[in-house]
């Protein structure tokens, strides 16, 4: 019988995971379009980017504040 607490282990690993492969994704994007000039699959990958980071900025303290705690929390893992 599987405990309350491996499973959320079981979760929080494949979790991880997923955001591993989809950060890999991302930059593979990137550097598809630098390279290429096209995003992969017809996406503007990094004209994405720099709304969401344009975003952030428009929204002045709140925003760098909300941009600080992603930050915190992608380098927690």
């Amino acid at each position: 019988m599987i405990n309350l607490k491996s499973a959320f282990s079981s979760i929080g690993e494949f979790v991880g995971g997923l955001v591993e492969l989809l950060a890999s994704l991302a930059a593979l994007g990137i550097v598809s379009e630098v390279i290429f000039g096209t995003g992969v699959w017809g996406m503007n990958v990094v004209g994405n980017l720099v709304a969401i980071i344009s975003t952030f900025g428009d929204n002045g303290f709140a925003g760098l504040l909300a941009l600080l705690v992603l930050v915190g929390l992608w380098n927690k893992k």
